[in-house]
């Protein structure tokens, strides 16, 4: 063996020679590489991985989960949530092509279920499930919606939105059903109605910007195009006039209400109605039978108040 003038091995020796350390050193070396690996990041799991599970993905990483700051100013749920008439839903008794056409139609991924009526909701069928069981074109004679589906969420509507979140992410589930007092269906809230309520609009490649109905656009410097369910406190900040002043106040929240009670109706597409005494005109842009959607509103001027 080579050596240095005091008797060590040599520099080249060393860099060859295997290692040398005490068990005690060794071990050492271990639990600090070990420590090392415990303390990267986990690896970001395959699709290959992903798909062998018939479960949604976890709504966070349960290694990087962290607690949702509190609000300052707790929103509760029934401020995002859809309204039972802008719920869709399907019967028991669908079939598979109904159920299939209606996922065509709506772009949802996920449908209540209900038994005679959307009070008496059953669960949630996800196309997911129905893809996998029956085949993208699938036929059947003996197709039953409730062997696909899956278990509702039910909330009040008086849930803080942020505790809504953590339950959501806990139980990973993505939707909910809104209950009232006696049981019956208030309204429904997804996972992305809370998310939007702090990031904003979520898009996504199925969604057109042609039909959203959520936000409010600027056309001119005096017209908005509104959409009908939000409350009629953001539509007077918005044009610099109380619509709830006088005598048809008290018994609705929405825009879509306020117009609805005025003229006493549910005004058709197209129709045109001049509200003096709010200063505004509104053209109805889309509507059917039940319910306005969307609005232009148009300020007159300095509004009038009696």
């Amino acid at each position: 063996m080579s050596t240095n003038e005091g008797g060590s091995p040599s520099a080249a020796h060393r860099a060859h020679a295997p290692d040398s350390k005490s068990p005690q050193q060794a071990s050492g070396t271990i639990h600090g590489i070990l420590s090392m690996i415990r303390a990267a990041p986990p690896a970001v799991q395959s699709s290959d991985e992903s798909s062998e599970s018939d479960e949604d993905p976890p709504l966070w990483g349960s290694r990087t989960r962290k607690p949702l700051p509190p609000e300052a100013n707790p929103v509760d749920v029934n401020e995002v949530v859809v309204p039972k008439a802008g719920i869709v839903a399907v019967p028991s008794t669908v079939t598979l092509d109904e159920l299939v056409s209606t996922y065509r139609k709506t772009g949802r991924t996920r449908l209540p279920v209900f038994e005679h009526t959307l009070d008496q909701p059953l669960g949630f069928v996800h196309l997911k499930d129905v893809a996998l069981r029956y085949g993208f074109n699938g036929k059947t004679d003996s197709f039953d919606v409730t062997e696909s589906m899956r278990p509702l969420m039910y909330v009040p509507p008086s849930m803080p939105i942020s505790d809504l979140l953590r339950r959501m992410q806990r139980e990973r589930c993505h939707m909910a059903l809104v209950i009232d007092e006696y049981g019956g269906v208030d309204g429904l809230v997804t996972i992305e109605d809370l998310l939007e309520h702090h990031v904003g609009e979520i898009h996504d490649e199925h969604d057109s910007l042609e039909d959203d109905n959520t936000d409010i656009r600027q056309l001119d410097p005096n017209s908005y195009l509104v959409p009908a369910r939000i409350p009629i406190s953001d539509v007077a900040e918005l044009i610099g006039s109380n619509l709830a002043d006088g005598d048809e106040d008290d018994e609705v929240d929405s825009l879509g209400g306020w117009i609805s009670k005025i003229i006493n109706r549910i005004p058709k597409p197209g129709e045109v109605f001049d509200f003096a005494k709010a200063g505004i005109k509104v053209r109805v842009i889309k509507a059917n039978a039940r319910r306005i959607d969307l609005v232009q509103i148009t300020r007159l001027g300095s509004p009038h108040h009696s």
